[in-house]
């Protein structure tokens, strides 16, 4: 029984050695501040970052979706963005809710934290709660094989209140 147990807690332990370290140094795809409160009538921002802590990647790619009974984009902003070069421009739809976009950094690529790819500009058409959706992501490494480097998508919530 006690062997047993051992052999348990050292495949667990060898599992978390081999998987961990991927999660806590994979890419991450997100929407910045990922939460917020907008009046009706109003404009609020949101940014597009992309994190990779310990790989250098060189590619960026996703698709948002938004409700359009909700929120209409109003621009989309490629300032200061990492990108220098776009596969696919930065285009957005108000009629289906889709924001998709492609981008690459050439040689050296990019790593860090919270690194800036596209603003998306928002006006809220009604009150409640809204659904930012990464349907769609990479985050490919500079490793010249294209390998993605993202394990998962993340969502942001965003909350429009009447203007008082």
């Amino acid at each position: 029984m006690l062997f047993r147990i051992k052999k348990i807690i050292l495949s667990a332990v060898i599992a978390l050695a081999i998987l961990l370290p991927s999660q806590i140094f994979a890419a991450t795809l997100s929407l910045t501040p990922a939460t917020g409160t907008y009046p009706l009538g109003t404009t609020f921002t949101t940014t597009i970052t992309v994190t990779s802590p310990s790989e250098v990647a060189n590619a960026v790619s996703g698709l948002i979706t938004f409700p359009v009974d909700r929120l209409e984009v109003v621009s989309l902003g490629k300032n200061n963005s990492i990108v220098t070069y776009w596969v696919r421009e930065p285009q957005f739809s108000n009629a289906t809710g889709r924001i998709e976009f492609e981008g690459v950094v050439p040689n050296p690529g990019f790593s860090g934290i919270g690194k800036r790819v596209l603003v998306i500009t928002f006006r809220p058409k009604m009150v409640g709660t809204v659904d930012l959706d990464f349907t769609e992501g990479s985050v490919l490494a500079n490793d010249g094989q294209g390998t993605n480097i993202l394990p998962g998508l993340l969502d942001a919530h965003d909350a429009i209140v009447p203007a008082k």
